[in-house]
């Protein structure tokens, strides 16, 4: 039997207290690193703006991050958001934008538009990514098919020949006599060649001639409207999401305005910069299954699992102004179409 006095099997006071906070502390440190190590990183790659993420000023963002929250990440938990490839302006800046993402080793890289995916790809074969607003993924030779994308990159895509197409088709519901467009492009998003080509099937039986003119930067933007004063289209077209439209919004509708030319884009943004008008996917759906694609690759699905999906829903904005100022008459029943008249 143990001695009365023995201190066997016993801890002084002091000693006892130490111990108890070594295991509460022990038992606290668990959850808390498990906790840390639960956190994903989520990358964001963009030519020009693409998210106001943390701060959710946009309705894109708020819907994003609403899709997260109903896929299993509510408000963002767990989730630490790279901007650090966001907002990146100019084609230039892109591989050292998605060179730093790819050394901060995120779990997921948000890519939008064709050249940031493309760059995204180059420098990573490993890192899931989710492409976003990406014409015709499978001519351009980031994914295999749409079906069964293969490798790193899933997520969304724009069938690009059929939307030039209904732009086209929309000028001319307003003056059917089009004939000329042109077409501001940038070498960067790879128009020319095969994609020229596809576009001038896909708008075969129209009766419309396409004018390209390329345009690099901001620099090249004066010459790009002395050929087009030379040219004298019918109608001006920019049909990418891009950040050279971005950049140049004002500077092409202005010129636009002055020489009585009509201008139709995919982005909405040109619109109220006084653009006639736009038509493109909806971008609050697109947010939102982008959000969902993110969700499924944290929780492990790999992106070759997940079929590339096209938009189902777009939207058409007219500027009731810019029409009264170029002096045409937008018919009832396309103004009846439309998800936005600005007066």
């Amino acid at each position: 039997m143990e001695p009365a006095d023995s201190t066997f099997g016993r801890r002084h006071p002091v000693e006892r207290r130490t111990f108890m906070a070594m295991v509460a502390g022990g038992f606290l440190a668990a959850p808390l690193a498990a906790e840390a190590q639960s956190i994903r990183k989520v990358a964001f790659l963009c030519t020009t703006w693409c998210s106001s993420l943390p701060n959710l000023i946009s309705t894109q963002d708020q819907a994003f991050m609403k899709a997260l929250g109903q896929a299993g990440f509510p408000g963002g938990r767990n989730l630490d958001f790279d901007m650090a490839g966001a907002n990146v302006v100019g084609y230039e800046r892109l591989p050292d934008a998605v060179r730093r993402l790819v050394n901060r080793k995120p779990d997921v890289i948000l890519a939008f538009g064709n050249a940031a995916a493309r760059a995204a790809r180059r420098a990573t074969t490993s890192i899931p990514i989710v492409m976003v607003l990406v014409a015709d993924p499978v001519e351009d030779g980031l994914v295999s098919s749409l079906s069964r994308p293969g490798g790193n990159m899933t997520g969304l895509a724009i069938p690009y020949e059929q939307l030039v197409a209904k732009l086209i088709q929309l000028v001319k519901e307003i003056n059917p006599t089009v004939a000329h467009v042109a077409v501001i492009w940038t070498s960067e998003l790879e128009l020319a060649g095969p994609r020229l080509e596809r576009v001038a099937t896909a708008i075969r039986g129209l009766s419309v001639q396409l004018h390209p003119v390329e345009v690099h930067d901001s620099r090249d933007v004066e010459k790009a409207f002395a050929t087009l004063t030379v040219a004298r289209p019918d109608a001006l077209l920019l049909p990418e999401l891009s950040a050279l439209s971005a950049l140049l919004r004002k500077e092409i509708t202005t010129f636009a305005l002055k020489r009585r030319l009509p201008t139709i884009a995919a982005d909405r943004l040109l619109v109220s910069s006084g653009g006639l008008m736009s038509y493109g996917p909806y971008l609050v759906d697109v947010y939102e299954r982008a959000a969902i694609y993110t969700a499924k690759v944290l929780r492990g699905v790999q992106p070759t699992d997940l079929p590339v999906e096209e938009p189902t829903r777009f939207e058409l904005i007219i500027s009731g102004i810019t029409a009264k100022a170029l002096g045409l008459t937008i018919p009832s029943s396309l103004l009846a179409r439309a998800d936005e008249v600005i007066e």
